[in-house]
């Protein structure tokens, strides 16, 4: 699903007064988010260890793999299409706004 065109409908809703309607998409599109979050991170523990078993193929475990494991994670990662810090920040965008759409509606 495209939380940031759920995000654009839920400020149309809290721009026409719907502020039911609003704090609904808002908190769908956290826990949209955040449960992508859990998946990811099920992802992000295979990489880590494609990125040792990388790092062990390539002539054993060195000052180099500092840099491969964290290359092969990052690349495995992408293969699965997760940006975890895009992630990560599009799901506290929607936390700030649905903690000031609901200030605003308590007012």
């Amino acid at each position: 699903m495209d939380y940031r065109q759920e995000l654009l409908r839920a400020e149309h809703n809290f721009n026409a007064g719907n502020y039911s309607e609003a704090h609904q998409l808002y908190l769908d599109s956290f826990m949209g988010i955040a449960g992508g979050l859990s998946q990811a991170a099920g992802i992000q523990q295979v990489a880590k260890v494609g990125g040792w078993i990388a790092a062990v193929l390539t002539g054993g475990i060195g000052l180099e793999d500092a840099i491969i494991v964290p290359l092969v994670n990052k690349a495995l990662l992408s293969l699965f299409g997760i940006d975890l810090k895009q992630s990560i920040a599009l799901a506290k965008t929607v936390a700030h706004k649905s903690g000031q759409k609901i200030y605003v509606n308590s007012s």
